[in-house]
């Protein structure tokens, strides 16, 4: 595991929650029946 914590963009960079949550709201709206949020550590050792 690193000592220091991964920064791979800036937070300037990333997408504001309120602005994710608008877009849920949306998709919601229009039929979206499914939302799959993906990430994190990769669950197969290399």
């Amino acid at each position: 595991m690193p000592t220091t914590p991964l920064n791979f963009f800036d937070d300037e960079e990333l997408l504001p929650l309120d602005n994710v949550l608008e877009f849920l709201k949306i998709a919601i709206d229009e039929g979206v029946k499914k939302i799959r949020i993906t990430g994190g550590e990769s669950r197969y050792p290399e």
